[in-house]
Parts: structure tokens; sequence; C-alpha cells
């Protein structure tokens, strides 16, 4: 009995773990030269919900399922 349960947590942690852990991480580039574009917007179109890239064009932010960054 004990041992059910302990995997039965275990396995519920794991998936919460990567729930909770899910997000997106890219670089912004030109698209005419390619040259990454440093402290540009990301925004979710239906959501206000966004981040500015670093001084590099790198973004991270956190995955919303269902909406358009």
């Amino acid at each position: 009995m004990m041992r059910k349960l302990f995997a039965t947590l275990a396995l519920l942690l794991a998936f919460s773990l990567n729930v909770i852990g899910q997000k997106i991480t890219g670089v912004i580039l030109d698209a005419s030269t390619g040259d990454s574009l440093s402290l540009a917007g990301v925004t979710y179109k239906e959501r206000k919900v966004s981040t500015i890239a670093d001084l590099d064009g790198v973004f991270s932010i956190a995955r919303i399922n269902g909406a358009t960054l």
C-alpha cells in the first residue's frame, strides 16, 4: 500500500514539474541582415504578457498554451 502511494506521488510530482517549468526562449533577428535585435519587445497577442530581449537579442517568456507571440 505504501509503495503504491509513493509511486503515485512521484508520478504526480514529475508531471507537475514538467508543466510548471515550460518557457519559450529564442533570439530576435533582423530579417534582412540577420543581426540580432537588442532590447526588442516580445508580446503575446491575446494577453498582456511581454518581455524584452537582452543586448544579444535573446529573450525568454513563460509559455501560454493557445496564445500567439
